[in-house]
């Protein structure tokens, strides 16, 4: 895969990540957990989260090894494939908790890629 090829991804990751962020940023959770258009909007976030995570090259994610890749990829699984509701809370505090590393990683090796 090219650098360029990369690059899009990586960011394609931030855009989702900004996302579901300024979902949250907007809202309490009493009213997230009440608001389906947003819960979808976070989740659509998470999937693509997932789905590019999928598709990088192992080298790639090797550059941060501590981010939870696996983890990353099946809860896109789980949240594409299991019809059952996904609890507000849950959601949310992936967001608040997880994303900021995850930005911050992605952000990181987006910024060290080779022209």
């Amino acid at each position: 895969m090219k650098n360029d090829e990369i690059k899009d991804l990586l960011q394609s990751m931030l855009d989702a990540i900004n996302v579901a962020e300024n979902i949250i940023k907007e809202t309490t959770l009493e009213k997230f957990n009440f608001n389906d258009k947003d819960q979808y909007a976070v989740i659509r976030s998470l999937e693509v989260l997932g789905g590019v995570a999928k598709v990088l090259p192992k080298e790639i994610l090797n550059k941060k090894p501590d981010l939870a890749w696996d983890l990353i990829i099946k809860t896109r699984d789980k949240l594409s494939h299991v019809y059952v509701a996904i609890e507000g809370k849950i959601l949310w505090y992936t967001v608040i908790r997880d994303l900021p590393l995850l930005k911050e990683g992605i952000t990181d090796i987006l910024n060290n890629i080779e022209e």
